[in-house]
């Protein structure tokens, strides 16, 4: 993984301080050995869509683009009426994207543009736009990477100088035999284990992938009496606050409270609708759950809905996720009550293609 230097710049850097090397070393770990897709989770044009009881909004992981085909079977129905996709824009932006391109803007590497339409029964059709922004990830195993790698290299070139220091005293003649330091140099790598301690610390910091994240999510839909875009009329608009962390220290489960308000208009009436999900993940090697409970204050009908969802997801194939998920809610005022269910096949692809 970290290619060998010449001993000229070694002993440079020795003499000098760590700057020399650093750039070099770090851009010789390869981007893909820090990318974490552990699922694929809702967008906001899905989400606004309100085609699901449930409206939490997971954080994003390194889905450079998701397609998301739903409602695959959604009561008596098993023909797909639901599709979305989510894309970084990234992805157009720029080919050869290396770890120091990611930390100058990490805000905008971690954007992401979605779309989504679905039908109706009575015949119009609902189209929506979202954008997601994540400002803070304390999970991205490339962010904490980059914390971590100064106290890394620290540790690394004190024990190499150390190192060199005893053998050059032992034995004062090797400082004029460059190939007897490359030689020593090799033999430090291999003693020290440099390249299984660079893959342990990457581990290490993709095994924190339930901790702090927070993000701002916002999406428009607008309906048309049919599939031409001029007719289409503003429905609602939609903003999400997710937060998501580990749940009481654990390393399996998560928790992610995705609270958001609705703002639409109906019959030249203004209404906002308020949900407050709370959402338990378990995360496993093979399939991953969650357990949801959620209240909704409906504006336009006045109306108090709690509801609870039980899900299951897990990747079919490299890319290919599995989302199924069954729900029951009621209205807290009236008493009434409904169960639904619905089967999404989701296909993702990296953050950095070129890899």
């Amino acid at each position: 993984m970290i290619r060998r230097l010449p001993v000229i710049l070694l002993l440079i850097t020795i003499s000098f301080g760590l700057g020399a090397l650093t750039d070099t070393y770090y851009e010789n770990i390869p981007l893909e050995e820090l990318f974490r897709i552990y699922g694929v989770p809702e967008v906001p044009a899905y989400m606004v869509l309100g085609v699901e009881p449930s409206s939490t909004l997971p954080p994003i992981d390194d889905n450079g683009m998701s397609v998301s085909i739903s409602d695959l079977a959604s009561g008596t129905t098993i023909i797909p009426e639901t599709f979305a996709l989510e894309i970084a824009p990234l992805l157009l932006y720029k080919k050869d994207i290396t770890l120091q391109d990611y930390h100058r803007s990490p805000i905008f590497f971690n954007s992401r543009l979605s779309l989504a339409t679905t039908g109706l029964d009575d015949g119009r059709r609902k189209a929506s736009l979202g954008l997601r922004l994540k400002l803070i990830d304390r999970a991205d195993p490339k962010g904490n990477f980059n914390r971590a790698w100064p106290q890394f290299f620290e540790d690394y070139f004190r024990a190499q100088q150390s190192y060199l220091n005893a053998e050059l005293y032992a034995d004062p003649d090797l400082a004029d035999d460059p190939d007897a330091l490359e030689a020593l140099m090799s033999q430090f790598d291999d003693d020290y284990g440099i390249n299984a301690k660079l893959q342990e610390m990457i581990q290490d910091n993709k095994d924190k992938w339930n901790k702090l994240r927070i993000e701002f999510s916002t999406a428009v839909v607008a309906v048309s009496p049919d599939s031409l875009a001029s007719k289409a009329r503003f429905e609602a608009w939609q903003n999400w606050f997710s937060l998501s962390n580990s749940l009481l220290g654990s390393t399996t489960a998560q928790y992610i409270f995705s609270p958001s308000v609705r703002y639409f208009r109906d019959e030249g009436e203004n209404h906002l609708s308020v949900f407050a999900p709370l959402r338990f993940v378990l995360k496993s090697p093979l399939i991953n759950s969650y357990l949801e409970l959620q209240y909704s204050h409906d504006g336009w009908l006045a109306e108090n809905f709690g509801s609870g969802t039980l899900g299951l997801y897990f990747q079919l194939q490299k890319g290919l996720w599995v989302d199924y998920q069954a729900s029951f809610s009621v209205d807290l005022d009236s008493g009434a009550s409904d169960l639904d269910h619905n089967l999404k096949l989701k296909y993702t692809l990296p953050l950095f293609l070129q890899n």
